[in-house]
């Protein structure tokens, strides 16, 4: 399988009518507009498979606003996924230099990074109550 071409998927996201497109059913007829605009309407008389027709309808019309939203996360977990490299990159120097009395500002900014990420859990003294009621 070819890897997708995320900005020519955008760029037709970006060239449809703009969302969010909406479906709905009057006389028989199946219509995925948005506002006042008819983007698709489909009238096939006595539909054959009508359950997987109507899934089908419901499909095209979230793919307005699904597409958009996956191209988004795509590139938020892209961008997470570089800025993870670099901080790795920063590791692997650091580990490489280590110098144990005077620590690199390479280890320092990886060490605030990595606090960043993953706040300090309490301690059992600090989650340990005051006093238990029960005790006599």
């Amino acid at each position: 399988m070819s890897k997708p071409d995320l900005k020519a998927i955008r760029e037709r996201c970006e060239a449809a009518t703009e969302g969010p497109w909406e479906e709905c059913k009057e006389d028989g007829v199946d219509i995925i507009g948005s506002q006042d605009i008819i983007i698709l309407e489909i009238c096939l008389g006595a539909k054959l498979n009508c359950h997987i027709f109507d899934e089908n309808i419901t499909f095209i019309a979230h793919a307005r606003q699904d597409i958009p939203d996956l191209l988004d996360d795509n590139t938020a977990k892209a961008e997470e996924i570089e800025r993870l490299r670099e901080v790795l990159k920063d590791m692997h120097f650091a580990y490489m230099n280590k110098d144990g009395e005077n620590p690199h500002q390479f280890e320092i900014e990886v060490l605030e990074q990595y606090n960043a990420l993953y706040p300090k859990e309490p301690t059992h003294e600090q989650t340990k109550p005051e006093s238990n009621p029960r005790t006599m």
